[in-house]
């Protein structure tokens, strides 16, 4: 002022830094579950790093204008991001470094991914039967059954699929690769694998390790390893027969089935009675006749007494069975 000039001030230290820092390398874009994009890079050889800026695009681009910050304006601080893109579809990135000094770098080298939340699904599967099998009603009955599942997408492994029988234990389907989207198996229906329907269980994870387990087509199956039994049976005349040496007694047996016997045979129907010495003795013909209440079909057969039948003491009487269904499934007595 008018009476001079002050003493200077304390002194100020103010560093000019426009050094742009190098961009990050190794930039990858790797595809995670849930539609999630994980990406990695490695750190610039630059003193000062205060951060890092990601950017995203649908397409390719070669300016930060081009695309979206998705780290939001906070600096990612480490040489790693996750990130969640609004939808699926294939995805760019690129990656600059910031500096103490705010100075950002060029973009790095670029890196794609697909974000995948879709799991994977068995779009249909295939059974061949290389058993019995009757293709009228799709019933499948003893024997080797081959599979083969289609997917509506590649897998990180085999995937899981199984068959459960109603009442049964599950039976696991070994599968081979046969195209990326294409695994083959078979499994093995045996006499004892219970009658029902079985159900199919599929799971497998995708490239990105989605878990799938839904299945479109082939969701079960009809398996048959029950043959016809005998549910009802009746005889004229009714216990007790009296049987008469000189006039031996006649004795017509009817048996109502569960089911129908293969199409042009009759069950096998034999008598015997309780003596040590006794045989079963075959009883033909057996002939077709009406069915009742809860009969699938029915047979009737007449046949005589043996003469010396219950002279010595009396003698029970009893049968024996067998009837053959269209899948070789064979009966037995149920009552």
């Amino acid at each position: 002022n008018r009476a001079g000039r002050s003493d200077p001030s304390g002194e100020v230290i103010v560093t000019l830094d426009t050094t742009t820092p190098p961009s990050p390398a190794s930039v990858t874009a790797e595809a995670r579950a849930d539609g999630l994009v994980k990406l990695t890079w490695r750190a610039p050889t630059f003193a000062s790093i205060k951060g890092y800026n990601v950017y995203r695009s649908e397409t390719r681009f070669t300016d930060k204008s081009q695309a979206t910050p998705v780290n939001g304006g906070t600096l990612v601080p480490a040489t790693g991001y996750e990130d969640l893109p609004p939808a699926d579809a294939t995805f760019y990135y690129r990656v600059t470094a910031v500096s103490g000094a705010d100075n950002e770098s060029a973009l790095s080298e670029e890196a794609t991914a697909r974000s995948d939340r879709t799991p994977p699904f068995l779009i249909s599967v295939t059974y061949t039967p290389k058993g019995k099998y009757d293709s009228e009603t799709e019933r499948f009955g003893q024997g080797r059954v081959d599979v083969l599942l289609k997917l509506s997408e590649p897998v990180l492994s085999a995937p899981f699929f199984s068959l459960t029988p109603q009442g049964g234990v599950p039976m696991p389907v070994d599968l081979t690769k046969v195209s990326e989207t294409e695994y083959a198996g078979f499994f093995v229906i045996e006499a004892n694998t219970p009658s029902g329907v079985a159900n199919a269980v599929f799971s497998a994870r995708d490239l990105a390790g989605n878990r799938g387990t839904e299945i479109d087509e082939g969701l079960s199956i009809m398996i048959d390893t029950t043959g016809p039994a005998v549910s009802t049976i009746t005889l004229q005349p009714q216990d007790p027969i009296r049987n008469d040496a000189d006039y031996p007694a006649y004795v017509a047996v009817r048996i109502g089935l569960t089911e129908p016997v293969k199409p042009g045979q009759s069950p096998l129907l034999s008598y015997v009675l309780s003596s040590p010495v006794r045989t079963p003795i075959p009883i033909t013909p057996m002939a077709e006749v009406s069915t009742r209440a809860g009969e699938a079909q029915a047979w009737q057969g007449t046949f005589p007494l043996p003469a010396d039948a219950g002279q010595s003491g009396p003698e029970s009487l009893r049968y024996v069975y067998k009837g053959l269904d269209d899948l070789d499934n064979q009966g037995s007595i149920a009552c």
